[in-house]
């Protein structure tokens, strides 16, 4: 079963990364050598606040239901709970950034008014609902759902950009407003998502949040568990897109715009490393250590033997 669901899912990004070149592609021709930068620098913040606001329980989710520790029912409720506080805690840094111009710091001056500052953590309630979701989804090995939507929203991107490029061929706007339909274009996408990973959570999951869960004996060894991989995938992001916040301060925004093209091929090598991941951990989470480590090996040669031959290529 792990064989056939790694070789399933590596197969689907196939076409997924076929689709994302399609849309980076259009994406650019829109936004041009000024906005594309300003665009990354959304994409990024988007992910930052995901990553530190999440505390990684994206992955706790995975291990205590695949391992059966706490009941689904409960990891649910414990997890609607860190949304909540998580979104109420960000919204408030984000009006106090506004009023202190603080968010010059990690947005381009230009994009800092506050519909933009409420896009943007529009980004983020979006993207952090639709990791937490998709986690139960991998927890239960549904990696057949969990392909299915990656392709359409695949589709959708492509299409979305394809879209506006060709709408912009008899439009004459500026780079400001060209941003701006990219943007909302995004969040429309997202939108689409979330409500795609709902509509499967209520068909197939159906699972009901139970909040009477015991402080001590299960939200402190489910945030514990969560803080080793947290303080590793923190180090991790900022190893390969600290660099986008420290070249927006220091170069215009044209050089921000290639830059950021640059470093796009690295993220799409590293997606795949991340779906190779994400149909190993509810495997492993079922075996003993012995089990796991002969696993872990087996996958892992086959893992650094294609990424060598895909990074050469």
């Amino acid at each position: 079963m792990l064989g056939k669901n790694l070789i399933s899912s590596v197969l689907t990004q196939i076409p997924v990364f076929i689709l994302g070149v399609v849309s980076g592609v259009f994406s650019t021709r829109i936004l041009g050598e000024e906005a594309k930068g300003a665009f990354a620098i959304f994409q990024a913040n988007t992910q930052l606040f995901t990553l530190v606001f999440s505390l990684g329980i994206q992955t706790g989710i995975v291990y205590f239901i695949s391992s059966k520790k706490i009941t689904e029912n409960r990891v649910a409720g414990m997890s609607i709970c860190i949304f909540s506080f998580a979104s109420i805690l960000l919204l408030i840094i984000i009006f106090l950034g506004s009023s202190y111009n603080f968010t010059e710091v990690f947005l381009v001056k230009e994009f800092t008014s506050n519909l933009y500052l409420i896009v943007l953590y529009l980004l983020f309630l979006m993207t952090f609902f639709i990791s937490i979701i998709s986690s139960f989804f991998q927890a239960h090995s549904k990696f057949r759902i969990i392909n299915f939507i990656s392709i359409v929203n695949s589709v959708i991107n492509a299409a979305l950009f394809l879209f506006l490029f060709i709408y912009f061929q008899s439009k004459n706007l500026t780079a400001n407003e060209r941003f701006d339909y990219v943007l909302y274009g995004t969040l429309a996408s997202l939108f689409i998502n979330s409500s795609l990973w709902l509509y499967f959570q209520i068909k197939e999951l159906k699972i009901t949040p139970d909040f009477k869960f015991k402080f001590k004996n299960q939200f402190i060894p489910f945030i514990s568990y969560n803080m080793v991989i947290y303080l590793g995938t923190f180090i991790n992001f900022f190893n390969y897109r600290l660099d986008l916040w420290i070249v927006n301060q220091y170069l215009d925004k044209k050089n921000l715009s290639y830059y950021s093209l640059a470093t796009n091929i690295n993220q799409i090598i590293l997606y795949v490393s991340v779906t190779i991941g994400t149909v190993m951990l509810p495997n492993l989470a079922k075996k003993n250590t012995e089990e796991r480590i002969k696993t872990f090996s087996q996958i892992s040669r086959f893992s650094f033997t294609f990424f060598i031959v895909l990074t050469v290529f």
